[in-house]
């Protein structure tokens, strides 16, 4: 088959540069520099929108998270938005790690650095128990857009 006789490949079967799109849903499964796999949500001005697992986070006993992106000296400049949802022990109640309890809000993005996206919950706050406490389980995700090199 000829490389240009992609219209009898099934959409989500089309392999690009970056790995496999699905056309119809504006979306590509990638894999980064740190061997992630994830669906690259469509671009935007330039902006390539990512989610990936955080994996393991007990949450009960660490205030703090690193998750390593895997992004270029270049494309880890470029973040431009950042939302986390954070899963219980149980897998019945997601939410934004950011959620306001009334009081506070429970937890953020420390900072981003040339590896590492750091997470961080509130000592006290709602993620502090042991319905966040379990290891072996992939806590939440991670979403971000930057501009790809």
């Amino acid at each position: 088959m000829a490389d240009n006789d992609h219209k009898s490949i099934p959409t989500a079967q089309r392999h690009n540069p970056k790995g496999f799109e699905d056309a119809a849903n504006n979306t590509q499964l990638t894999k980064d520099s740190s061997g992630n796999i994830a669906w690259e949500v469509g671009s935007s001005g330039g902006l390539v929108t990512t989610t990936v697992n955080i994996g393991d986070w007990n949450m009960d006993a660490s205030t703090l998270v690193n998750f390593t992106h895997g992004l270029s000296a270049t494309e880890w400049k470029t973040i431009r938005s950042i939302e986390v949802i954070i899963r219980n022990d149980l897998d019945n109640q997601y939410s934004p790690l950011d959620a306001f309890d009334g009081t506070s809000l429970n937890g953020g993005i420390l900072f981003i650095s040339s590896s590492t996206i750091r997470l961080t919950r509130l000592t006290g706050g709602t993620y502090d128990n042991t319905s966040f406490d379990s290891t072996s389980y992939n806590r939440g995700w991670i979403t971000y857009s930057y501009t790809p090199d």
